[in-house]
């Protein structure tokens, strides 16, 4: 059975387990930096785990996509 952090193989996929802990993380310092913000900047630790999160779950659907592509030029 696969779960969602494993690849289609079984393998476990860090991708996928990191990008949980950059979401987590972001809403995490997000919230944190609420109750004290003298300016925008302390949402820099927050925004840049939201981004981290992002270009994992890309490069994660690009393989994904990659493998497709591949799978339909090998049948043309």
């Amino acid at each position: 059975m696969i779960g969602p952090f494993q690849e289609a193989d079984g393998a476990v996929s860090m991708r996928r387990i990191l990008a949980t802990f950059f979401s987590l993380a972001a809403v995490a310092l997000g919230a944190m930096a609420i109750p004290n913000a003298p300016g925008w900047y302390v949402f820099i630790p927050s925004a840049l785990c939201l981004v981290g999160a992002l270009l994992l779950m890309f490069f994660t659907t690009w393989e994904d996509v990659s493998s497709i592509i591949s799978a339909i030029k090998g049948k043309a």
